[in-house]
């Protein structure tokens, strides 16, 4: 049930994100306010992370994750009735804070009852999760195109979005089915206090400092996500103008820069989730650290080569850019599942802790990403190509850093 609650919060997270296009062009929304509304939903969604995990692990409760995905679903569900940027920003605010005081919670409860089988566990967690976005990043704009132009005469797009609000009923229902599942289970091994306590000092430093460099390879892993959220956005809208022979994101353009901006979302979000899982069901612990390595490299490339699909064939740049999408997906995605699943173990005694580090904990300082993407975008000599070479340099910093993690530790550690 937590892991099916994880598709549902994750589809709210998404909805923002697939209608930027459609919103940016109905609320006269600026490139800076687009990209603003991103990082309020990184700042918002990751910074109430540890938080939440402080108040799960010192309370062993769950009620931050019910609560949270009850908010997201009220607050994102009605992002169709906002007039004004301010509106909107309230909301995805608001919704977005939800979404993140559920994943905390969330994860460590399928990493305690998922035992020997942890990682997997937490993997197929992720996938969910991925699967949501997915079908956010795709449905959510198919919705609104339907209800607006289901009518005759010229398409409603505002009914369109208001009609988003009758998710709110799944988006309750889905909370209390969670308060069901959950709210009895301790996710506390009992004696994790006291084998943490047990250690030396040394070992005890050494594993904060395995964590520390996880958390760090995230925020590399999570700036990279939301910045190429934005500069997926801004390429959907070029291609989409340049395809009309447009100068002028109209609202009908807006809903068709949408539907090719979910489908890029999807394809990254595919890359993450489908390949977490099969890192996690097949990726042994002790070749972890080398695929923290390696695995980078290859979003490093795909990101960078991104610009290739705007010059390829005729007709073809789209499904381009998606093989573009879903490497890159795969690169900067697939280990943070393995990431979560590790500081699990190497904090025993605080996995929601853990778990809030290496989520939402990296996340709120990924939330600055879009921002930054957007100033590089407007560099001289730069651009939105030039911007996503030097994504792609950056995204190679998480190898880096797991060249430092403590090999020895990391083969030692238990596998429940």
């Amino acid at each position: 049930m937590t892991i099916g609650c994880h598709s549902v919060v994750d589809f709210f997270s998404f909805i923002p994100v697939a209608l930027m296009p459609l919103l940016a062009s109905r609320l006269d929304l600026t490139a800076g306010q687009q990209a603003a509304l991103l990082s309020v939903g990184a700042v918002c969604s990751g910074g109430v992370q540890p938080i939440a995990a402080w108040i799960g692990d010192k309370l062993d409760t769950r009620i931050m994750a019910t609560l949270g995905l009850a908010i997201a679903a009220v607050c994102i569900a009605s992002i169709g009735h906002a007039r004004s940027f301010t509106d909107l920003m309230i909301l995805v605010g608001v919704g977005t804070l939800g979404v993140g005081a559920f994943h905390p919670g969330g994860a460590a409860s399928v990493g305690h009852l998922g035992g020997s089988k942890r990682s997997l566990i937490v993997a197929i967690f992720f996938l969910a999760g991925m699967f949501g976005g997915m079908l956010s990043n795709i449905l959510s704009p198919a919705i609104v195109e339907s209800v607006a132009t289901s009518a005759a005469g010229t398409p409603d797009y505002g009914r369109g979005l208001r009609s988003l609000t009758w998710l709110i009923a799944p988006g309750l229902l889905a909370a209390a089915a969670l308060t069901w599942a959950i709210h009895r289970v301790g996710h506390r091994h009992d004696d994790a206090h006291k084998n943490h306590a047990a250690l030396s000092k040394d070992q005890q430093r050494a594993r904060w400092t395995a964590v520390w460099l996880l958390y760090a390879g995230n925020i590399v892993r999570f700036s990279t996500d939301m910045s190429l959220a934005y500069l997926f956005i801004v390429w959907s809208q070029r291609v989409t103008m340049g395809g009309a022979g447009a100068e002028e994101l109209t609202q009908q353009l807006g809903a068709e820069a949408s539907t090719l901006n979910g489908w890029l979302q999807a394809s990254k979000q595919g890359g993450m989730g489908i390949f977490g899982l099969l890192a996690g069901a097949m990726l042994p612990l002790h070749r972890a650290k080398l695929a923290l390595v390696l695995v980078p490299l290859l979003g490093s490339i795909a990101v960078a080569l991104f610009p290739a699909a705007t010059s390829a064939a005729p007709g073809h740049e789209r499904l381009v850019g998606l093989a573009f999408a879903l490497a890159a997906g795969v690169g900067f995605g697939s280990m943070i599942p393995v990431t979560i699943a590790m500081a699990q173990r190497l904090l025993p005694h605080r996995t929601g802790l853990a778990s809030g580090m290496m989520m939402g904990g990296a996340w709120v300082f990924a939330a600055a990403a879009p921002v930054v993407i957007a100033r590089v975008i407007e560099i001289p000599g730069v651009g939105l190509d030039g911007a996503f070479v030097v994504l792609g340099l950056f995204l190679g910093l998480s190898s880096v850093l797991s060249l430092f993690l403590p090999g020895k530790l990391i083969h030692s550690l238990p596998t429940h």
